[in-house]
């Protein structure tokens, strides 16, 4: 999948968890959108209500950067566990391998994240060759959220 298309999916599901708009950001229904050249895209706008928590994670599983608050553990070849500093359970993520600090995809390879069963403000990453055997690489996971309730 290209950087554009998981750029534009991450917008588009911040901006679904959000309820931000892409009026007045330039961008009109009616507007071809044009396939060659440098593109910009617009930026959702987050309300102070939603929360996008994000992590860069190194092949070793250590954590690199990412939101306050999160941790991350190695738990055997190509699986790692990611702690966010609140409850992530009706949150959406998304992972992708990357190597830190570069301007690398990493890979080749494939990357699932889920729910962390025991831990609701946990998920769990798998790192695999294109293969499908588990191994260990770096990735980010970026997990968008609504609000805690009140």
């Amino acid at each position: 999948m290209s950087k554009r298309i998981i750029i534009l999916a991450v917008v588009a599901i911040v901006a679904a968890l959000t309820g931000a708009s892409f009026a007045g950001a330039g961008v009109e229904p009616s507007q071809p959108v044009s396939t060659s050249g440098p593109t910009e895209y617009p930026v959702a706008p987050a309300k102070a209500t939603s929360q996008v928590l994000r992590a860069q994670i190194a092949a070793d599983g250590s954590f690199v950067k990412g939101s306050v608050g999160v941790t991350s553990n190695d738990l055997g070849t190509g699986t790692y566990e990611v702690i966010f500093p609140r409850n992530v359970v009706n949150c959406i993520y998304v992972a992708t391998l990357a190597e830190p600090g570069s301007f690398s995809t990493g890979g080749p390879g494939e990357v699932g994240v889920t729910g962390r069963a025991g831990n609701v403000n946990g998920v769990f990453v798998n790192t695999y060759t294109s293969a499908g055997a588990g191994s260990d690489q770096p990735f980010n996971i970026l997990v968008a959220c609504k609000p805690p309730k009140a």
